[in-house]
């Protein structure tokens, strides 16, 4: 069993609240935790400004990259507004989760090291359903820079 535990102020559904226990249950739906399940799991703690990004991998080869990349690009330009690029902009959480999948396929992890996808979709759709605006609810804020030299 995965679980979230969420912590700290940007979390807290109410003040007296001060940790949230929540796992995905085989439904993969979010839904609250007894806390005496938590010792038998893998826990993920949120806090403000943290993060969970993948590290110790490298990429496949460019001739596997280059489709998965098109394909990226191809979804980010379909949500993307053509107003203006530069600012950053609401995108449905299923969107997210399809980038999410697709940039998985192309890091290659050395011995030791792993991107928990599953932990970090779910810190997604928890925070993402939490929002305190309503109408951004299910939405997860995207910029995108490009041309950048990432090395």
């Amino acid at each position: 069993m995965n679980s979230i535990v969420g912590c700290g102020r940007s979390l807290r559904k109410a003040d007296k609240m001060r940790v949230i226990f929540i796992y995905k249950d085989p439904n993969d739906r979010i839904v609250p935790c007894s806390p005496n399940k938590i010792r038998l799991s893998t826990t993920t703690t949120l806090r403000p400004c943290k993060r969970m990004l993948p590290y110790g991998f490298q990429t496949g080869y460019k001739a596997k990259l280059e489709i998965i990349l098109e394909n990226i690009d191809g979804i980010i330009k379909s949500v993307q507004p053509e107003d203006n690029k530069d600012k950053p902009f609401l995108v449905d959480l299923s969107v997210v989760n399809l980038i999410i999948d697709n940039i998985a396929k192309m890091l290659k992890f050395e011995p030791g090291f792993e991107w928990d996808i599953k932990s970090f979709k779910a810190s997604l759709e928890f925070l993402s359903n939490n929002s305190n605006d309503p109408a951004s609810r299910g939405k997860v804020w995207c910029i995108v820079r490009t041309n950048r030299n990432a090395s």
